[in-house]
């Protein structure tokens, strides 16, 4: 849920693997976008070692590395959201649930509060509280 409104997005892909650059580690990420890719969605989590296990992954947690982003696109403008604390509010904080993993699929969902554009002029913050996936599992 972003800013109060579900958001289906129908571009979606999951992928679980070595790491491209160091094969100590193993990577699961989710990407959802839209039509245009004016807007898409990341969401990586990165484990020590050679296997990776359904459960759940906090953002705060420092055995692993979980990530969150959302980067918007209008014309020449770009914003770019993610796990990042703004001044003056509360720690930015997600949990994820990776339920269930396939040969062919990944599901699970994912609960936080916001996400922090900390390049952009303005400084914004937008809010991300909750969300599920079921995507097709591509690597």
């Amino acid at each position: 849920m972003k800013n109060g409104a579900w958001i289906n997005y129908p571009t979606t892909a999951g992928e679980l693997g070595p790491d491209l650059l160091n094969g100590s580690l193993i990577d699961l990420g989710i990407r959802g976008q839209t039509a245009n890719s004016d807007e898409i969605f990341d969401l990586t989590i990165q484990v020590n070692g050679t296997t990776f296990s359904p459960g759940i992954y906090n953002s705060d947690n420092s055995n692993y590395q979980t990530a969150f982003s959302l980067m918007l696109v209008s014309g020449s403008n770009m914003s770019h959201f993610e796990i990042d604390d703004a001044p003056g509010m509360s720690s930015s904080k997600y949990t994820v649930n990776i339920t269930l993993i396939t040969a062919d699929a990944i599901t699970g969902n994912f609960q936080g509060n916001y996400l922090y554009d900390s390049f952009g002029s303005t400084s914004s913050v937008t809010n991300i509280t909750e969300g599920e996936f079921h995507v097709k599992r591509i690597r």
